[in-house]
């Protein structure tokens, strides 16, 4: 706990540590999890002490640690190394990092396990606050894996849906193929959150996406079409509704 140095007013202890003394403590931690928790900590503490420099090398010395898990732990080691990388600017090593994360969530056989690895390390990211574009492209790049049949299974919950969703670099191939496998997926759950929160832009491809749930077979899914297309303004959307009712095309 001294060496995290970020809990100490909860458990009672001084919150006056000495960032210099943290790092040493932190860097004492054999057990390779601990050692990038402690690590990770210690950075937010060296930066508001202007230790710029020992904050860099504590943030590529938790990711190094985390690299050098061997168990379970793997994954939430590297959530504690890449939002200190962010915070001291090293986006370049930082995005490098939520690829190896991502790689290593998708080589688990479990479906549930692989899920909430992937709900932790997306998790970590939102509150790492703003992310630099680098880092979003990464995510993007990576976040479907090479098993695309995964996103149409049952561990696959909204939330993590929502989340993803709010954390993608905008609108390109990667993201326009993560939206095609998700928007499908048999949870109606699921395909209301894609198409609520589908980022509408002048893309053809999420427009077609949005319009042609007007087909789909849950009724609860078409509404929220309908409700995204009013709450849009977009006139060519509306003039595509109404079209779509002119045609006894809605059931």
């Amino acid at each position: 706990d001294a060496a995290m140095a970020g809990v100490g007013e909860e458990q009672g202890i001084s919150s006056a540590i000495d960032p210099i003394e943290s790092l040493k403590q932190a860097r004492d931690v054999t057990e390779a999890f601990y050692r990038a928790r402690a690590l990770g900590n210690v950075v937010p503490h060296l930066l508001t002490a202007g230790r710029t420099d020992d904050a860099v090398a504590a943030a590529e010395e938790a990711l190094h640690a985390a690299r050098a898990c061997q168990n379970e732990d793997i994954i939430a080691a590297y959530t504690c190394a890449f939002p200190a990388l962010i915070a001291v600017e090293r986006y370049s090593t930082a995005a490098s990092a939520v690829e190896e994360a991502l790689s290593k969530a998708h080589q688990l056989k479990n479906d549930e396990s692989r899920a909430s690895s992937l709900m932790r390390i997306t998790s970590s990211l939102m509150e790492a606050g703003s992310l630099p574009p680098i880092v979003r492209r990464s995510l993007s790049r990576s976040i479907l894996g090479s098993d695309v049949y995964f996103w149409g299974k049952g561990a696959i919950k909204p939330q993590l849906i929502e989340v993803i969703l709010s954390l993608l670099s905008g609108i390109d191939d990667d993201t326009i193929i993560f939206l095609q496998k998700v928007v499908v997926h048999p949870d109606v759950n699921i395909r209301r959150s894609v198409l609520r929160t589908l980022p509408l832009d002048e893309n053809e491809h999420i427009r077609n996406m949005l319009v042609s749930h007007l087909q789909d077979a849950d009724a609860n899914v078409r509404g929220e079409v309908i409700e995204r297309i009013g709450a849009s303004g977009d006139s060519r959307l509306a003039s595509y509704l109404v079209n779509h009712y002119r045609q006894n095309s809605a059931t």
